[in-house]
């Protein structure tokens, strides 16, 4: 009887659509001949959808239009003006009436309403629809395949998911003999008969798209973190075949696609679009601008002026276009279609190219900050780990390679890592007064911290020496010949600095050797305020102006901890009035494997220099849990005693992993060592140092033993929990 009344509606609404195109068959359209890509214009779009639906997926694209699975949004009151008893019922259920609509230029069908969770195609045009049903007062997940003919083919009643994969379904794909349903939670595939093949939770899945015979999945932590895991799931072997961890800048993975055209995987990751073979990413083009919300480059959109706010639908129509669905305020819909999408985007007059030997997630978001102020200059960044020549797999060889041969192309370049007399003997660093010849040296309130320290204009690449680093040698401030240098270097030109440098032998005074660095590099340390404000001359030119902006955004960086990653060096720059005690001995605590910096110990009338680890191992398991909370937070800190990034990555690693320890097992000393982990956290995300919200769960805790209503141990248990799921939110 029901399978019946089924048929009867469905034979209503094919009487409905017949009057409105003539045969619904006739919808139904070979996708193989795609041959005129017709583009949609909002407006077009807005007439052909109902008001209060929106695109949720595009099924299928034909030659003259495309099959859409639309939401209906309306709110209940918004659909009939009239009232009676049995309104809101009527109401609720014309509000679960979500759509299947063929749209084109020239015609709009629709194709079937109803509850429908999610909608796929097969390769025969024969839809899969599924719904979520109320059976016998509970909720079950039929289902339905209609036949070319838009009749019901078969109904499969499916196992529910497990509690954890959640109940709302993100999508279906229709393989061979198999669908495969994909959830927030979990994966599960069945057969077209409605047997359980697999299934399996996940943490968070967020993208998905599929091939003949593959899922290919993103997944994102649940308790944050700065990566997604991408992977590929063989639906007939049911197993992963690879996975790959994409580290993440400024937003997750969007608009997962693959191109049946060229039998590769692409990806949105922030407003680029990337191709990927196994998770190695490579860049395709820019097509989108997050600031403004429009589309840029050879993308196309009917309204320059609707802003849009998620990407919905990455489809590619051949091998060099694709379609873009995006989602935008007011639920404007918008399909953008690129011609050429691997055509690379038009770039602004000053295109700035930085070099760095990792990702630096901080200095990304400084260079977007940095374009804003100023629209004509735009700031790429290369990553070695991602460009770099397996021939070459370290970071300095690379650069000796590419820069001293003269084959790097990059503006900016980290040459604090290369050996400087190199740069001088090669003649890379000539012409440095081809800028202007007055630049004034005396502006010693203005010092800059961990900058990238080489620029290249009209191909010549010029050092920065806003420090100049040769950290084999050290300037001996006891020798006479100290102050001569200091009261000339005000008066230094660039020319004149670069005579002078020319000029230093390996082992010429006021220098001294420094005890921490071997031989093999040629080296000097000069500090602030000595050599400053190389960049306050009058801007004259355009390579000037372009030195000048590379400035601005470069000093803009002067706290932001740039070298502060595992294998990078954490460079110092502090105050000379406030800090050069600190060095007088020549304590200087640049070396990746000697890191080495005078650190305040229990017997506070010394001063000596450790291994940053040691000294945390010294002061952690002190019996004077004061000054050891003191020192830890002297190490977590992101400017320990003005130095931003005299602590590297790795050991702030080092210091958590060992505080997440003690606040497992340690009940004792649990109180004073959770307010340094939460700092050590907030350090490597550059975030502020105190957390009011994790002081208020430490309180609460603490309150609790002090009131007698928990024991010490409790009260450390509590709060290593709750402060460890706290931090990693």
């Amino acid at each position: 009887m029901r399978k019946k009344i089924c048929l009867i509606f469905l034979a209503m609404l094919l009487v409905f659509t017949c009057g409105c195109n003539e045969k619904s068959q006739d919808t139904i359209l070979d996708s193989q001949s795609n041959t005129s890509v017709k583009q949609f214009t909002e407006t077009q779009l807005k007439n052909q959808i109902p008001e209060g639906y929106t695109i949720e997926k595009i099924l299928k694209e034909t030659s003259d239009g495309f099959y859409t699975l639309c939401f209906n949004f309306n709110k209940p009151n918004e659909l009939h003006d009239h009232k009676d008893e049995t309104q809101n019922n009527h109401n609720d259920e014309i509000h679960k009436r979500n759509g299947i609509f063929f749209i084109s230029k020239d015609k709009n069908k629709t194709i079937w309403t109803g509850n429908c969770e999610a909608a796929a195609m097969d390769s025969n045009n024969q839809f899969y629809i599924l719904r979520e049903e109320e059976r016998e007062n509970a909720k079950e997940f039929i289902l339905y395949k209609y036949d070319e003919h838009l009749n019901v083919d078969d109904t499969l009643m499916l196992k529910s998911p497990p509690k954890e994969h959640s109940v709302r379904v993100n999508d279906i794909f229709v393989y061979s003999d198999r669908i495969a349903i994909i959830r927030t939670g979990g994966l599960q595939i069945f057969n077209l008969t409605g047997k359980l093949l697999f299934e399996k939770s996940y943490k968070n899945i967020n993208n998905y798209t599929s091939d003949d015979s593959n899922l290919y999945l993103t997944e994102w932590p649940v308790y944050g973190g700065d990566t997604n895991r991408l992977f590929q799931f063989d639906v007939f072997e049911l197993k992963e075949k690879w996975s790959a961890d994409i580290q993440l800048i400024q937003d997750q993975i969007k608009g997962l696609s693959y191109n049946t055209y060229d039998s590769s995987l692409y990806l949105i990751l922030n407003n680029q679009l990337m191709s990927c073979n196994k998770g190695k990413l490579s860049k395709v083009c820019n097509f989108l601008d997050y600031k403004s919300g429009k589309l840029i480059s050879n993308a196309i959109v009917s309204n320059d002026e609707a802003h849009f706010t998620s990407y919905q639908q990455l489809l590619f129509q051949n091998k060099d276009s694709f379609l873009l669905l995006l989602y935008s305020i007011e639920n404007n819909l918008m399909f953008s279609y690129s011609p050429a999408s691997k055509q690379e985007v038009t770039q602004p007059e000053n295109l700035v190219k930085v070099l760095l030997p990792t990702r630096n997630n901080t200095l990304e978001m400084v260079a977007a900050r940095f374009e804003d102020k100023n629209a004509d200059t735009k700031i790429r960044f290369d990553y070695f780990k991602e460009i770099g020549d397996l021939s070459q797999p370290d970071f300095i060889q690379f650069m000796n390679l590419k820069v001293l041969s003269g084959e790097q192309n990059w503006d900016i370049v980290p040459i604090i890592f290369l050996p400087y007399w190199q740069y001088i003997q090669k003649g890379v660093l000539a012409d440095l007064d081809s800028l202007d010849k007055n630049h004034e040296l005396s502006n010693s309130d203005k010092y800059y911290v961990n900058l990238i320290d080489g620029c290249r204009i009209n191909n010549k690449l010029y050092y920065l020496p806003i420090c100049i680093t040769f950290p084999s040698f050290i300037l001996d401030t006891t020798n006479k010949n100290a102050d001569m240098i200091i009261q000339k270097s005000k008066a230094w030109t660039w020319a004149e600095l670069e005579r002078e440098i020319s000029s230093w032998q390996k082992d010429s005074k006021p220098f001294i050797k420094n005890p921490l660095y071997n031989d093999t590099v040629i080296s000097t340390m000069i500090y602030q305020p000595y050599i400053s404000a190389f960049f306050t001359g009058e801007k004259k030119e355009l390579d000037v102006k372009l030195f000048e902006e590379c400035m601005t955004f470069l000093s803009s960086f002067e706290k932001a901890g740039l070298y502060a990653e595992k294998n990078q060096v954490g460079e110092l720059m502090p105050s000379l009035e406030t800090h050069w005690s600190m060095f007088r001995d020549g304590l200087i605590p640049f070396s990746e494997n000697i890191r080495v910096i005078p650190v305040p110990t229990l017997e506070a009338s010394k001063r000596q220099a450790f291994n940053i680890q040691e000294a945390y191992a010294i002061n952690s398991h002190s019996s004077n849990p004061t000054e050891a909370f003191e020192f830890l937070k002297f190490l977590a800190q992101d400017s320990s005693w003005g130095y931003p990034g005299a602590i590297v990555k790795s050991d702030r690693e080092y210091i958590i992993d060992s505080l997440a320890n003690q606040l497992q097992t340690s009940s004792e000393k649990i109180i004073p060592f959770v307010d340094s982990f939460l700092a050590a956290k907030s350090s490597l995300n550059h975030a502020n140092y105190f957390d009011q919200q994790a002081a208020r769960i430490v309180s609460e805790i603490v309150e609790q033993f002090k009131k007698g209503l928990i024991s010490k141990e409790e009260a450390a248990n509590d709060i290593s929990q709750r402060v460890w799921l706290y931090a990693n939110e």
